[in-house]
């Protein structure tokens, strides 16, 4: 659970908490412990590798095993068409043209099996689909 605190007055900070309760005697007081992870670090370092991925000129479409888009950049949105908001959550196919779209969730799944490298894992050029239909 990602919360902010303070370390000094007046200054945040971004702490991760986990609390639980501890086992004690029946008619004991309850007792629980706290767990605080400062992640202020974690966080600048989470901005400026947003930053870097949203500053490159070159689409990036991160996936998951399942062909779920999980996050592109501005230069995504641009180069395809499609808000952000339309594209995450959704198979990666929907910007896969040439007759690939159909087969790109077989092409991710033997990919996985195998860890041959055919289509996955291979830099290749395929055509491409924008949202206005248009062909990259």
């Amino acid at each position: 659970w990602d919360s902010v605190a303070s370390s000094r007055p007046g200054v945040p900070m971004v702490i991760e908490l986990g609390l639980a309760e501890l086992e004690v005697e029946k008619g004991e007081e309850r007792q629980f412990v706290g767990f605080l992870r400062d992640l202020s670090r974690l966080k600048q370092r989470e901005k400026l590798t947003t930053g870097i991925l949203e500053s490159s000129f070159d689409a990036l479409v991160v996936i998951n095993e399942k062909g779920i888009i999980q996050m592109v950049n501005n230069a995504a949105e641009e180069q395809f068409g499609w808000a952000r908001s339309e594209l995450v959550g959704h198979n990666v196919s929907m910007l896969v043209g040439g007759g690939h779209a159909e087969r790109h969730n077989d092409y991710l799944a033997r990919y996985l099996r195998t860890g041959e490298k055919r289509v996955m894992g291979l830099r290749r050029e395929l055509p491409a689909r924008r949202k206005d239909g248009s062909k990259n």
